[in-house]
């Protein structure tokens, strides 16, 4: 039987600036995410002659009640959408080495949806455009169609509308242990991102748009200083972190940039 192993990479916001909430009750944001290979789930993908299905083995720092069921997991939605969507009728089994922690704002379960479709679209043989599978990644989640791009970009609107921006070179990220990252004000991280977003004054956000324009121009200049100068996000609002650390997406994970060889 066909099968097929993916890696599915972390990812870091380097920037994130809530400009406002519509009445849909969506906030409208802007944000440069950007792959984060160090730390990545690894998903296998084979067809079987059973129901389709979906297994996790978890890393020492993931606890299994954390993974919550099967049927509200992305990756699994992601399986049964691309088989809905094309008419697919083999069923596929998915294997996922969990490393990215969960509900840390390292967009692990996004990541692990674009995996199951990027795989399944190979698998079948359909080979469609990545434009195609972008229209059924926004129908998973807003963050699922930025791990079908290869470069850093620029999200807009609610995260979905994306803009690829160049390479980023001269900077080394790193992840802080787990350990050393805040605790959240939020009772239930099944529903951390949306607490987050509730707890937000939005009033203290999206001042900082200044500042984006000037990481842009740094990533487009190839100037490492003036990117490391102007990383910012506006859930920050709601924590105290320590200096030179910055937080990434809704949290709780935070990281450390520095240049590489300033001198």
């Amino acid at each position: 039987m066909k099968n097929l192993q993916i890696l599915a990479p972390a990812k870091l916001n380097l920037c994130i600036d809530i400009i406002g909430q519509d009445q849909s009750g969506y906030h409208r944001i802007q944000a440069v995410m950007i792959h984060h290979h160090e730390v990545r789930d690894t998903l296998n993908i084979f067809e079987t002659d059973q129901n389709d299905n979906l297994s996790t083995l978890q890393s020492s720092k993931i606890s299994p009640d954390q993974m919550g069921t099967m049927e509200a997991n992305l990756a699994y939605k992601a399986l049964k959408l691309f088989k809905k969507t094309l008419g697919i009728s083999q069923n596929f089994s998915v294997q996922i080495e969990k490393n990215i922690p969960v509900a840390s704002g390292l967009g692990g379960g996004s990541s692990d949806a674009a995996a199951v479709l990027v795989a399944l679209n190979k698998l079948t043989g359909l080979n469609l455009e990545k434009e195609k599978l972008s229209l059924l990644a926004k129908k998973i989640g807003m963050d699922v169609p930025f791990f079908l791009e290869s470069t850093p970009c620029l999200a807009t609107h609610y995260g979905e509308k994306l803009t690829p921006l160049k390479p980023i070179k001269g900077i080394t990220f790193k992840l802080l242990p787990q350990e050393s990252w805040p605790t959240l004000p939020v009772e239930n991280l099944d529903q951390k991102t949306e607490q987050m977003y509730a707890t937000l004054d939005l009033e203290k956000c999206g001042k900082r748009l200044l500042q984006t324009d000037k990481l842009l121009k740094g990533i487009e200049t190839g100037s490492p200083v003036e990117v490391l100068e102007n990383l910012h996000n506006d859930f920050e609002t709601l924590l105290d972190l320590d200096q030179n650390t910055y937080l990434s997406g809704a949290g709780p994970a935070v990281f450390t940039a520095t240049v590489d060889n300033p001198n």
